[in-house]
């Protein structure tokens, strides 16, 4: 369909509920839309779910006003008309819903929704081939602790965090866990110390002389010194976290040239988190 006329879309959602549900297709997504597809929608008043589009149409809701497709999460179709109508025969034939069809044919990875957990792969192969802003989607996801699907839109990358999300999932830089988790979740917190090389005062300003040609990462070691309070009479932990050094205008090229050099060492530390 490429009418540009407002259109429908019938989502099956993977529950034991009825049917399908109705959604607007936003104006931009009409000539991408089509039956097969995995669409992010919300269900109720909090939940997220990648539901499949089973049909599309032009006929608006009476009686209720239908909300938005969030995201498109692929850019053609999932699964065939043949398969659409497979399901129906299987859900009629077994009398279950539709959406338990769907949840049962599509394998652990495809099915996206608010619980959904996921964590980052730190044995990931191949991280030169992310893209720039696939590192900065990673560090923020790290350096915020964010640990499930629905901390994503509230943040700076709104709704397109979802997508980012499923790239990188598809890519194997990031893991998914379909089990809700309930109780504590200890949360990791990126930071950044000072390497080994450097644990006596004398070796860190012979470094940090040799820095003075490098103003951004010589100025990260000043920043990083008054925040840890290292060698000073009052030393703090010394755990500086990434986003904390960030905020005090260290630039994040500064960082990874720094870690390069081995001068800086990124580590995580567990920091205390909310019961859920």
């Amino acid at each position: 369909m490429n009418n540009k006329e407002s259109q429908y879309a019938q989502v099956i959602i993977p529950l034991g509920m009825k049917g399908t549900f109705t959604y607007e297709i936003p104006k931009e997504n009409i000539e991408l839309a089509q039956p097969g597809m995995r669409v992010l929608v919300q269900f109720g008043k909090k939940k997220l779910y990648s539901g499949i589009i089973h049909d599309i149409h032009q006929e608006k809701p009476e009686h209720f006003e239908p909300k938005p497709i969030i995201s498109f999460l692929d850019e053609q179709a999932l699964i065939n008309q043949y398969q659409l109508q497979f399901w129906d025969w299987i859900s009629s034939y077994y009398m279950c819903t539709i959406g338990e069809v769907m949840n049962a044919a599509l394998p652990h990875g495809l099915k996206l929704q608010s619980e959904t957990l996921f964590q980052i792969n730190d044995d990931f192969a191949t991280p030169e081939l992310l893209a720039k802003e696939d590192h900065n989607f990673i560090e923020y996801i790290r350096d915020e602790g964010i640990q499930r699907m629905d901390e994503l839109p509230n943040g700076p990358y709104g709704d397109q965090g979802i997508k980012i999300l499923k790239h990188l999932i598809d890519k194997g830089a990031l893991h998914t866990d379909q089990k809700l988790k309930k109780g504590y979740k200890p949360r990791k917190l990126s930071c950044i110390g000072i390497d080994a090389n450097y644990s006596k005062e004398k070796d860190l300003i012979e470094m940090m002389d040799k820095l003075k040609s490098a103003p951004a990462q010589l100025k990260a070691v000043e920043i990083y010194l008054q925040l840890s309070g290292r060698f000073m009479k009052e030393e703090k932990t010394g755990d500086v976290g990434r986003k904390e050094l960030s905020a005090a205008g260290v630039a994040s090229h500064a960082i990874q040239g720094l870690i390069k050099k081995k001068v800086f060492r990124q580590y995580e530390i567990t920091v205390s988190r909310s019961v859920i």
